[in-house]
Formats: structure tokens, sequence, C-alpha cells
């Protein structure tokens, strides 16, 4: 399952940065967040068509999207997801880390709800933004994870941390897809 799950995650990274880049050759830049979760889901539903899987959107908690086993209906991996592709988004600012922390709060809680699932952050974004501006304290995570810098990092959260490990990356031309587990 582990190395299965790892393999679909980086391939629904490739699929998602590939659309993307495609919507942007044809000069249409008003791409939404529920229009990505849609190519995340619609890759999903393809690739776990056959297996003992089945996938669900904004469900289990509201999670973007969620990978269940079929004989139990138990969630086994959890994603969120948040984009900034769109021209006028700007993820490096306090208020993008705010609602990134969300999300990685979300997955935590999840984790923590569902034992035996795993949970993984995506982030689409813009190349053109890791090379524009420095990115502020918060979001340096972001940037290590773009230049291939491995370290995990720990965010407060309540009484307790949240461990964030990178996972996988893919860049096509103008697009960028990272993702980090949750621990």
């Amino acid at each position: 399952m582990k190395d299965f799950i790892q393999d679909l995650t980086y391939r629904v990274l490739k699929n998602i940065a590939l659309k993307t880049e495609l919507y942007y050759n044809d000069k249409d830049f008003d791409i939404s967040e529920y229009d990505i979760q849609a190519f995340l889901s619609q890759f999903f539903k393809r690739n776990v068509h056959n297996t003992g899987y089945v996938t669900y959107r904004e469900a289990f908690g509201k999670f973007d999207c969620v990978i269940a086993k079929k004989e139990t209906d138990s969630p086994a991996v959890l994603y969120e997801l948040k984009t900034y592709v769109k021209p006028k988004e700007v993820l490096n600012r306090k208020s993008a880390f705010k609602k990134i922390k969300s999300d990685f709060e979300k997955l935590k809680d999840g984790i923590q709800k569902y034992k035996s699932c795993r949970g993984f952050f995506i982030l689409i974004c813009k190349k053109k933004d890791f090379v524009k501006k420095p990115f502020t304290e918060e979001l340096e995570f972001i940037l290590n994870r773009f230049e291939g810098k491995k370290g995990w990092k720990k965010i407060e959260y309540k009484k307790d941390k949240i461990i964030i490990k990178p996972s996988r990356k893919c860049t096509i031309e103008r697009v960028v897809a990272l993702c980090w587990e949750i621990k």
C-alpha cells in the first residue's frame, strides 16, 4: 500500500501540473481550487477503480479528497489541497501561511481520528512565485522543498507539533506541484 500511495501521489502531482499548464497554454488563467480538486478526484477515481479502494471528494470531515478501503469504508489516505495559480494569487504572504497551516491542522486531526490513515498536503502554484520575492519565514519550508531540500519541519499546534515531511515534487513549465506528508 505504501509504495502504491507514493507512486499515485507523484502521478497525481504530474497530472495536475500538466492539466494546469494546458489551461495556461490556452490563455485560460481563471483556474479555481475547485477545478484542481476535480482533477485530483478524477485522477484517483480512474486509478483506484479496480483495486480494494474507493475515492471520495469532500468527505470524512470535508477533506478535499479521500481514498478509502472498500470493505470497511474507512479512510486510508486524506488529501488537502491549496492552489495559487491565478495571476493575482500570491503565495508569499502571512495570510497564505494561515490557510496552509489550517489545512495541516485539519490533516493532523484527521490522522488522529482515523488511526491507520495517512495525510498529504498538496500545493499547486506558479513557478514564478519562487523567483520573484524572498519567502516569509513561515513559508520558508515551501522554498526549501522547491529547491530539493528534504528537511522535516515542525509547526506548533495546540500543545503538540505537526511534523511535515517532504514527499513528492513535480515541475512542468510554469506550474509547480509540491507535496508533504503530515505526521
